[in-house]
């Protein structure tokens, strides 16, 4: 009965020509990378302002009739809650503990979960995340393996973290305006290529261990929000009705699929696996410029020792260990704060301190800009190129190439506004004639060109 709804609705996308595949992503849940093309007719409208697909609203009434079915036959089973109050609820849980959330996706999400030898051959097909150096020896420490990563490997991971985490916030809506008017009923949020679990229920289970746990109600919004997007993800209903129901049997899901994806023991995968180039990738930026050794310290403290052995990571120096303790403990000081603290007005100003900041944040590193991947397919392991190797003809370079000529034009133009509206305004301000005015106000421009 799940196939009678589920299948025709996704022979419809696929003819519609809305959705390719680019790959298959073995992850958490075992679906299929896909790339969306947007309708620049609907960008604008539905989970605010954020990727509305081509699908929906100009796909023909017998999609629209699949998924009305769908809905009507599986919504009812899985939450009492209405949508609306379960989105409103998954949005505080993240903004009240996005630090926390941010940094279970970082060192446990991606760090560990991508390190499977599954997912690594996968990481390394596409070209994602796993950098394109020279096969190591197996008994490179963490330093050794962090030393041969280039500054353009090193970059180009740091954009795809970025892009990963703009998917959260367009999730969770957190990254722009609300939209100036009300979205069409029919258009939907359809994102493409992330791991369900590691995004959904990774992160709650982090939160227990940092003694900082939401309510239950939290957690089953916040469940039943990724669960929404883990259908238009290509998880089957089936997957979602079983083990993403609720939070205890989503957490045996994330339990056996940890055992199911690192029971291979492959120990040339511990080299491909991109935990050294994440980490490396994340050191010394700012807001928290945490290190490297850091990251490790944190990475290890989440996985465990055993987990944390298998994707190659080791136990850290006891200062590192006490630092971290420390700056975990001054993470909790606000969650403390707003449980005692009478009014719940500082809570909503925090939140929106925090989706404000966040999304701050993601521009400043990022641009905002649409996640548009595309694959080195120039490098060849065999011949030993690397990420710095020159990209062939007819082969695209997957990179964002820096232009500090248009940067330093830019930094110049600002500067002279700010100089010129400054000028502008206290020469005014003075009991001047108007010619003398003007003449100071020009001769004062015509300098800051100079």
């Amino acid at each position: 009965m799940l196939s009678r709804y589920i299948i025709p609705i996704r022979l419809e996308i696929f003819a519609q020509g809305t959705l390719s595949v680019s790959s298959v992503n073995h992850s958490l849940t075992g679906m299929t990378t896909v790339s969306l093309r947007t309708c620049r007719k609907c960008v604008g409208g539905g989970g605010g302002g954020r990727v509305i697909p081509y699908a929906t609203k100009h796909f023909r009434p017998s999609f629209q009739a699949h998924l009305q079915a769908w809905g009507k036959t599986y919504s009812h089973r899985w939450s009492s809650l209405p949508a609306i109050t379960q989105n409103v609820l998954a949005q505080q849980v993240f903004l009240d503990n996005s630090i926390e959330i941010v940094q279970a996706l970082l060192h446990f999400s991606l760090a560990g979960g991508f390190a499977s030898p599954r997912i690594v051959r996968t990481l390394k097909a596409v070209s994602y995340l796993v950098p394109h150096v020279k096969k190591p020896d197996a008994n490179y420490t963490e330093s050794q393996a962090a030393a041969r990563i280039t500054s353009a490997s090193n970059e180009r991971t740091f954009t795809r973290l970025l892009e990963t985490f703009q998917f959260v916030l367009d999730v969770l809506n957190c990254s722009a305006t609300p939209p100036m008017e009300k979205s069409p009923p029919d258009s939907y949020l359809m994102p493409g290529g992330q791991g369900l679990a590691a995004f959904s229920t990774i992160p709650i289970w982090c939160l227990r261990r940092l003694s900082i746990p939401p309510s239950d109600t939290h957690i089953s919004a916040y469940l039943a929000l990724w669960r929404h997007v883990g259908f238009y993800l290509g998880v089957s209903p089936s997957i979602l009705q079983h083990f993403f129901r609720h939070p205890a049997a989503a957490n045996k899901f994330v339990a056996t699929s940890a055992l199911h994806l690192f029971s291979t023991d492959d120990p040339s995968s511990i080299v491909d696996a991109p935990t050294v180039p994440i980490l490396h990738a994340a050191s010394n930026r700012p807001p928290a410029f945490a290190s490297f050794e850091y990251n490790c310290a944190l990475s290890y403290y989440f996985l465990g020792p055993a987990l944390s052995e298998r994707v190659g990571l080791v136990p850290p120096r006891l200062s590192v260990l006490l630092r971290m303790h420390a700056v975990l403990l001054v993470q909790r000081i606000p969650h403390w704060f707003a449980r005692w603290y009478p009014r719940r007005g500082w809570l909503e100003k925090r939140r929106e301190v925090m989706r404000e900041g966040i999304a701050r944040s993601l521009r400043w590193n990022l641009g905002m800009r649409r996640v548009s991947f595309r694959p080195r397919t120039d490098v060849i392991q065999s011949l030993g190129l690397s990420e710095d190797a020159p990209v062939h003809e007819n082969h695209e370079a997957e990179s964002v190439r820096p232009d500090p000529a248009g940067a330093a034009v830019l930094v110049r133009l600002g500067v002279v506004g700010v100089g010129t509206s400054w000028l502008s305004w206290t020469r005014l301000l003075q009991p001047q004639t108007c010619h003398s005015r003007i003449y100071s106000i020009t001769r004062h421009t015509t300098l800051l060109f100079l």
